[in-house]
């Protein structure tokens, strides 16, 4: 068991190297601030995962490794889980577009729930350790993201979008149950911990996002919106949308990268972002996905 859970370690932990590559590629194509903020979540799961797998190898070595693993195991699992309990709320918040006001009411609600999921498992397990106060915390934000993803997954604009929200949903789904079983496990005494299955889920789970963020990141670099032929009139009157604002506004909703915006406005690529930058004040928004909900909003006023 504990080999077949080492070499599952280390397989997501080659997959998610791969799944931080190329999310940073799309990232560096698309520059859309929701993705910077996956990819750091990217990198936490990696190392928490990476954290995982060399307590799993001690586990199954007799060597001097163990009090070296439990060390680094305690400290740097405890830092990936806070990253991530910290990024989620704020990935789900730009995610379906709510207003940036909500941010600070999501991150009072989100430490919340960390520490009353935390609290809560203390009180009915004294003996249980601060790593695993951590997972009851990390089920807490993954409910309140997966509520507010369900909520308002009507706010999600692009289809590749929704689909892997709707993949992301399923998977807490299981990921959830498991998590709060692998706390009550891990509170136990060592020596039975070797007994454990949960930490099989949860390498899965890990495998699991990785492969579905490689997945999805591919589809992202085929994807094309369907470009608009025409601003909508309404939309030009409300926001004042210069000539050169609605040929901008044009090439971002068609798909276009900063280097081919600036190739067909014939101007330089900072001017190029300093025009988005405009773009997204003028419009009250933060990214594509917000500027092709404003003009469908316009399309039906």
């Amino acid at each position: 068991m504990e080999h077949a859970l080492f070499f599952l370690y280390l397989i997501s932990a080659m997959v998610g190297i791969v799944a931080i590559a190329i999310t940073s590629l799309i990232y560096i194509k698309f520059r859309i601030t929701v993705l910077l903020h996956y990819l750091l979540l990217l990198i936490s799961a990696f190392l928490l995962t990476m954290i995982d797998m060399v307590w799993a190898y001690a586990l199954v070595t007799s060597g001097n490794i163990r009090p070296f693993a439990d060390i680094m195991h305690a400290i740097i699992a405890t830092v990936a889980e806070m990253g991530i309990i910290l990024l989620i709320p704020v990935i789900v918040v730009r995610a379906v577009q709510l207003p940036f006001s909500v941010v600070s009411r999501i991150g009072i609600v989100a430490a919340g729930a960390a520490y009353l999921t935390g609290l809560i498992i203390e009180i009915l397990n004294p003996g249980i350790v601060i790593a695993r106060t951590m997972d009851l915390a990390f089920v807490g934000v993954l409910v309140l993201g997966s509520s507010l993803l369900f909520k308002y997954f009507k706010n999600i604009a692009l289809p590749l979008v929704r689909s892997a929200t709707r993949t992301y949903l399923i998977m807490n789904t299981v990921l959830i149950p498991f998590t709060v079983l692998y706390a009550f496990i891990m509170s136990r005494p060592i020596g039975d911990r070797n007994a454990a299955t949960a930490p099989l889920a949860l390498v899965v789970y890990y495998l699991s996002w990785n492969l579905l963020s490689i997945i999805y990141a591919i589809r992202a670099f085929r994807y094309t919106p369907a470009a608009l032929s025409e601003i909508p009139e309404q939309c030009i009157r409300k926001y004042s949308l210069t000539k050169r604002e609605q040929d901008l506004l044009l090439l971002l909703l068609g798909g276009k990268s900063n280097s081919e915006i600036s190739a067909a406005l014939s101007v330089s690529e900072q001017t190029t972002r300093n025009y988005i930058y405009g773009l997204y004040q003028k419009t009250g928004t933060n990214s594509r996905i917000a500027l092709l909900r404003v003009i469908q909003k316009s399309w039906s006023e």
